[in-house]
This record gives structure tokens, C-alpha cells and sequence, in this order.
């Protein structure tokens, strides 16, 4: 067998190697940042549902001392429950917040609130009143154990 012919066999060994230590090394930094990024989102989330929870803690200690109304509380909790991870069984206790945020749902709120003839917010107003009066306890006893959320 001729040399040159062994020489091109060696070279084309060590060329393929140096390829495939290359790519083994990019593989392992791109990995090395997937894990990096999972861990930062995994961490933000973690953030977000901290924050989540001390809102919910202080609205339903706030709807207790009657500092804000049952309807503001609800949409306000309803809205932060999406980024808290609850089993069944607490969500089930809480759920005073998510009926009155549904039954509530329709009407405007901020702007839109404003553009409404009087007639219409007089109607709106009915409407909270009886959700609450309607739920009232319930949100109580749901406010009650969200006040000391872990």
C-alpha cells in the first residue's frame, strides 16, 4: 500500500475527529444554555406566582376589612389565580371569586364604565349588588383562607 495513500487515510481520520470534537462541544455549550434559559424562565415563574400570591393575600385581607368590594376583589383574584398552582380541592374553597368575576364578566369596567348612560350603570350596579349579596358568606369563608395563601 502506498505511504501517500495511508498519509490521506490518517489525515481524513484526524479531519473527521477534529468535526466531530467540534460539534460534540457546540452541542454541549448549546445545552449548557438550554438548561440556563429552563432555569431562568423556571425562576420567573416562580417570581410571578410569589407576586401573585402576596396580591391575592393582600386583596382578600383588604375585601375582609371591607377596604375594597367583593366585585373589585373577585376580578382582581380571579385574574391572579391563573398564575398561582392550586390542586382541585383549594381552588374548589376559593371559588366564590371566580363565580362572582364570571357573573360580573359583562359588564365594562374603567373607560368603557364611563361611556355608559346612567341608566345603564344604575342597571350594572343592580346587578353587582346582587352577585354579591348572593355570595357574600361564601367569599367570606374563600377570602379567609386566601388571606394566609402559601
Amino acid at each position: 500500500m502506498p505511504v501517500w495513500l495511508l498519509a490521506l487515510g490518517l489525515l481524513s481520520i484526524a479531519v473527521l475527529s477534529g468535526i466531530a470534537l467540534y460539534l460534540h462541544f457546540q452541542l454541549h455549550r448549546q445545552r449548557v444554555r438550554q438548561r440556563a434559559q429552563a432555569e431562568e424562565m423556571q425562576a420567573a415563574v416562580e417570581k410571578k406566582q410569589e407576586e401573585a400570591k402576596t396580591s391575592i393575600r393582600l386583596i382578600a385581607r383588604a375585601y375582609l376589612v371591607d377596604d375594597v368590594e367583593l366585585a373589585e376583589a373577585s376580578v382582581r383574584i380571579h385574574h391572579l389565580l391563573g398564575y398561582v398552582d392550586m390542586d382541585e380541592e383549594a381552588r374548589n374553597e376559593v371559588r366564590a371569586f371566580d363565580e362572582v368575576a364570571k357573573r360580573i364578566a359583562h359588564i365594562p369596567m374603567l373607560e368603557q364604565w364611563r361611556a355608559l348612560d346612567r341608566e345603564t350603570r344604575d342597571h350594572h350596579r343592580e346587578t353587582i349588588a346582587q352577585v354579591e349579596s348572593e355570595f357574600e358568606d361564601f367569599a367570606r369563608k374563600s377570602a379567609e383562607r386566601l388571606k394566609d395563601l402559601a
